[in-house]
């Protein structure tokens, strides 16, 4: 899972020509050797989150590199969550419904 933010300029493009970002995400995802599984936009600290399936880090963090470098992207941040990470989170927050 990779969180991004939009300079304002990308902003100001994307208002001025709106588009879905995830189809050029995801082309650029499988000629990586990835999978791109869900693009999301979100209030507070980023402008969104993007879930990524890649055999390792460095090839996620290709995928938003270079989403980066075409100009899209202001910046992106990576967590990577696995298995037993989401198993430990379940069993905490079952407590709380």
């Amino acid at each position: 899972m990779s969180q991004f933010s939009y300079t304002t300029d990308a902003w100001g493009a994307l208002g001025r020509k709106p588009a879905d970002r995830s189809k050029a995400l995801a082309a650029l995802a499988r000629k990586l050797g990835a999978k791109l599984i869900s693009l999301h936009y979100t209030m507070g600290d980023g402008d969104g989150v993007a879930l990524t399936e890649a055999r390792d880090d460095k090839t996620a963090m290709a995928v938003h590199g270079q989403g980066d470098a075409r100009g899209s992207e202001g910046g992106w941040g990576s967590r990577v969550l696995r298995a037993q990470g989401l198993i430990r989170m379940d069993r905490r927050s079952a407590c709380y419904f």
